[in-house]
């Protein structure tokens, strides 16, 4: 009987030490409704409800998704918001292009995305007429 217990103990912990990470990792996650089509870096997406989350193993790597769109995105870690601790995206719109260029994430942790030539193309194109604007969507944490 003692083996039994020993091994039922010896596994639950495995069981608990292998999940952990996998916890962790789904309380960063965020689910956005995106009402308008974006673009990262140089991919498309149009617009839909998209889950944004670590890639494993990577703190500054994310994986933006839909049931039927993803990009992977290099990201460049953000201090923490001295305003608003809501986990969102943040978007710079030209005219009527929408570029990703913030991720919030729960627990006030911020990344940055570069801006890409694409992004620098559409504000030259709108130059002299307007500046870029912020658009912010909040997220959800799953």
């Amino acid at each position: 009987m003692r083996i039994h217990a020993r091994k039922i103990v010896a596994i639950a912990t495995l069981f608990v030490l292998g999940a952990a990470p996998a916890l962790s990792a789904q309380t960063s996650d965020t689910v956005t409704d995106v009402p308008f089509a974006f673009t990262i870096g140089m991919t498309s997406l149009p617009r839909d409800t998209y889950r944004v989350s670590r890639l494993t193993g990577h703190m500054d790597v994310f994986m933006i998704s839909s049931l039927r769109h993803s990009a992977i995105l290099l990201s460049q870690p953000d201090g923490p918001s001295d305003t608003d601790e809501t986990p969102r995206l943040v978007f710079h719109r030209y005219a009527d292009r929408y570029f990703l260029r913030e991720i919030r994430l729960p627990g006030n942790v911020g990344f940055r995305l570069p801006k890409t030539r694409a992004e620098r193309e559409a504000a030259e194109q709108i130059a002299g007429r307007s500046s870029a604007e912020v658009v912010v969507v909040r997220a959800d944490q799953e």
